[in-house]
């Protein structure tokens, strides 16, 4: 999609793609240069989990991409791996999750300020985003704060200079990402599901339902519409609602349209 409105796309990660065979799928789905951990970049490097570098590495071969490319238009998406279980901040060693976040947040700070430094805000925008949720039980005080909710939620940050600095209370979802660009850089004008999100350049439509999986339970699917949750327990053509939960039948309906790939309209 990205591609067809003239962008170069890329994925950039100090992380082995040879993972669930990430390489060969990122390939697939459409981007045109991947790069892993065997980057002659990283060479005599200190590896950790996944055969990767520390993240200061991996933002410091964006930008040395980055300029590369002399300011043509670019879609540059980078795995950072610190953050991953089992925690171990490169600078120390130590296994500790507070301290593997703490540097994460500096060397992406030191990035932040970087790219300042290159006026690449004056053009560019900077998206940071969860893939999921810890991969660690939650916390009484993570349950307590957002409920069963907490086991689907990432943060959304994006940096530029056509932000409006403040926080945005409604949900999306990963599958809101697409269309959302699709929105912000081609025509503007689209249609699309009433459970798809459009949030770029700014909130425009909220999507109506959100369906999630949770780690601890794949033959569910939880749906959040607004206030309300409800839990669908898969068993092919007897897909139905579980004994604790009822909803519309057309819940049921757009997960079997959304499981045999026809994605959002």
């Amino acid at each position: 999609m990205l591609g067809g409105l003239g962008y170069r796309t890329e994925f950039l990660t100090t992380g082995n793609l040879g993972f669930l065979k990430k390489g060969d799928w990122l390939k697939n789905i459409g981007f045109e240069y991947v790069e892993g951990h065997d980057a002659h970049y990283y060479d005599g490097m200190k590896r950790y989990h996944f055969d990767a570098a520390p993240d200061d590495a991996l933002y410091g071969r964006a930008l040395q991409e980055l300029k590369s490319k002399n300011g043509s238009p670019i879609f540059m998406m980078l795995e950072t791996v610190t953050t991953h279980h089992p925690y171990v901040e490169p600078v120390t060693g130590k296994h500790s999750q507070e301290a593997a976040f703490r540097y994460a947040d500096q060397q992406l700070g030191k990035f932040v300020d970087a790219l300042k430094q290159r006026e690449f805000f004056s053009n560019g925008y900077l998206m940071i985003v969860g893939d999921h949720r810890a991969m660690v039980p939650m916390m009484r005080e993570e349950r307590h704060r957002f409920g069963d909710r907490g086991f689907a939620r990432i943060p959304f940050t994006i940096v530029g200079r056509t932000m409006q600095g403040q926080n945005e209370p409604n949900m999306f979802s990963q599958t809101d990402l697409l269309p959302s660009l699709r929105h912000w850089l081609g025509t503007g004008r689209q249609c699309f599901n009433p459970n798809q999100g459009i949030f770029l350049p700014n909130p425009i439509h909220q999507p109506a339902c959100i369906f999630t999986h949770r780690s601890y339970n794949f033959d569910n699917v939880f749906v959040h519409c607004g206030t309300e949750d409800h839990v669908i327990k898969l068993d092919g053509d007897h897909t139905r609602f579980a004994s604790n939960s009822t909803g519309s039948p057309e819940l049921i309906e757009e997960l079997h349209r959304l499981r045999a790939g026809l994605g959002w309209q």
